[in-house]
Order: structure tokens, then C-alpha cells, then sequence
């Protein structure tokens, strides 16, 4: 994989979504590159009209490439997700970072209930045309 930056110079028309899963893994299995790519995905990815999902089982700093703290934190949506028994999902979430409420104050270490609409198949039916029910 070649790791160098090429900036975007065509915009493009059409939106993709991208789902990598064990997001963090990604620095120790593929090395610079993975690096590389993860720095250019808090920015050139929105360009590109790229959606980037990562999945992470541990998203500390150590985790990821060294300079990014704050690109993550302004660039990025931090859901932390529970479960009682290590494997089923609970409904429970804490938005760690980046969302806010309906008049625009931070839900930093704001605990709260995701709905049923939450749910990777439904938002992939989204991104595909059919909309998503609040009911």
C-alpha cells in the first residue's frame, strides 16, 4: 500500500460508505500505512464524500497514531457501548465526544438510551435510499 498523500483534485458525485472493523488493530497489522491512513480519514475522507465507520474495542490514545488527540475529538464521533454478559449489546451508550443536544450544548460523558433505529442494518438501509423510522 503506498502511503504517501495525494490531495482530492476532482470532487466526486457519489457517496460511499467505508466499515473497518477493529479500527485500532489497524496501526500494529499494517504499520505506516495504516497510520497514513488513518490521518488522512479525519480529513480527505469527508472530501471524497467517503463516510468512514470505524469499529474499535479500545479507543485510547495508544491506540492510535501519535498527534491525531485532537483531530479525533473534533473530527470524530465517540459512541462507548455496554454489555452485561461480553457479547449481547445493551441499549446503553455514553457519547463520549462530538454529538450535541438539541440546542447545541456538548454531550460530553453524557450517558444515554440508543434507539431502535440504532442498528448497523437500518442505518445501512439509509445510506441506500430508504429512510429511517422514529416510530
Amino acid at each position: 500500500m503506498n502511503a504517501t498523500h495525494t490531495p482530492i483534485k476532482q470532487k466526486p458525485t457519489t457517496k460511499q460508505q467505508v466499515i473497518v472493523d477493529e479500527f485500532t488493530n489497524l496501526k500494529s497489522l499494517c504499520g505506516e500505512s495504516a497510520i497514513a491512513f488513518f490521518k488522512m480519514s479525519l480529513t480527505d475522507t469527508r472530501k471524497a464524500k467517503e463516510y468512514l465507520l470505524g469499529i474499535t474495542h479500545n479507543a485510547t490514545n495508544e491506540s492510535f497514531p501519535d498527534g491525531t488527540a485532537s483531530a479525533r475529538k473534533s473530527g470524530t464521533v465517540l459512541l462507548e457501548k455496554f454489555s452485561a454478559n461480553g457479547e449481547t449489546p445493551l441499549k446503553r451508550v455514553v457519547v463520549r465526544y462530538s454529538l450535541v443536544d438539541e440546542q447545541g450544548n456538548n454531550l460530553d460523558d453524557v450517558e444515554k438510551t440508543l434507539p431502535d433505529w440504532f442498528h448497523p442494518e437500518k442505518i445501512y438501509q439509509h445510506f441506500n435510499g430508504k429512510a429511517v423510522s422514529l416510530e
